[in-house]
C-alpha cells in the first residue's frame, strides 16, 4: 500500500512519496473499506516551486500592507521619499555650516579689530609717556639750597634717554605718571654724560649708540707763556 502525505490537503493537493514523481489519481482503500477519490500528487521539485511561490506572494502581500500603512504606493515611491529627505537634510547641514562659517568670520573680525585697537592704544600711551619723560628730563632738579643735583638733559640726547631709561617702575595713576623722576635719577647716575649742560658732539654711528663726547678743548699755551724768562737767555 502506498503511503501519502496530506500536508497539502487543505489545498486539495497530495504528495505520493512512492509514486516517483508520477501524477494521476489512484484509489487507496480506506480503513473503513470505502474508496475515496484522491487529489493530484506532486514531485519534490514541484512542491519547492509551490512553496517559493507562496512565500513570494506572502512577502508581496506584507509589503503591500506596509506601504498602505505608511501612505505610499510602492517601493519606488518610498525610495524617492527617502532620497528627497536625505537631500533636504544635506542641504540643511550645508546651510548650518555656512552660518557657522559666517559666525567664525565675524568672531575673527571682532578679535582683529580688538587687537588693532589695543595696539593703537598702546602706541598712543607710549607716545604720551615719551613726551612726559622728555619734559621731565628737560628740567634740572635742585635741592632745597638751590644746588643742581640732576642737570637737565642735553637736547641731542633726548632720543637716547628714551631708549635708555628704565620704564618698569613708571606707571600711570589718575592720569598722571609716577616713577619718571626716579628713573631719570638712576639714568643720570649710570650715564651722567647724557645730562651735561655743555654741548656734546655725538659720535657718528647708530642713533641708539649711547656714546657721546664733549668737544675737544684746545690745548692751553699757558705753560709756554709761563716759562721762566731766563730759559730764553
Amino acid at each position: 500500500m502506498n503511503k501519502q502525505f496530506s500536508l497539502l490537503r487543505p489545498f486539495g493537493l497530495y504528495f505520493d512519496a512512492n509514486s516517483g514523481g508520477g501524477s494521476g489519481g489512484t484509489n487507496d482503500p480506506s480503513p473503513d473499506g470505502d474508496n475515496k477519490p484522491k487529489g493530484k500528487t506532486f514531485t519534490q521539485e514541484e512542491l519547492d516551486a509551490l512553496f517559493t511561490q507562496r512565500a513570494t506572494q506572502a512577502k508581496t502581500s506584507a509589503l503591500s500592507e506596509l506601504f498602505k500603512e505608511i501612505g505610499v504606493e510602492n517601493a519606488d515611491t518610498l525610495k524617492a521619499i527617502i532620497t528627497k529627505a536625505k537631500e533636504a537634510d544635506d542641504a540643511q547641514k550645508t546651510e548650518l555650516q555656512k552660518a557657522q562659517d559666517k559666525a567664525n568670520a565675524a568672531d575673527k573680525a571682532l578679535a582683529d579689530q580688538k587687537t588693532a585697537h589695543e595696539t593703537a592704544l598702546a602706541e598712543l600711551e607710549k607716545r604720551i609717556q615719551d613726551s612726559e619723560i622728555k619734559i621731565t628730563a628737560g628740567s634740572e632738579v635742585t635741592d632745597k639750597d638751590g644746588k643742581v643735583i640732576r642737570p637737565r638733559a642735553r637736547a641731542d640726547a633726548l632720543d637716547v634717554i628714551l631708549l635708555s631709561v628704565e620704564r618698569k617702575d613708571i606707571a600711570k595713576k589718575d592720569n598722571a605718571y609716577t616713577g619718571i623722576e626716579e628713573a631719570l635719577d638712576a639714568l643720570f647716575k649710570a650715564k651722567p654724560f647724557l645730562f651735561e649742560d655743555e654741548q656734546a658732539i655725538p659720535i657718528k654711528g647708530s642713533p641708539t649708540d649711547n656714546k657721546l663726547r664733549k668737544p675737544n678743548k684746545p690745548k692751553s699755551n699757558l705753560e709756554d707763556d709761563e716759562k721762566p724768562f731766563f730759559n730764553s737767555l
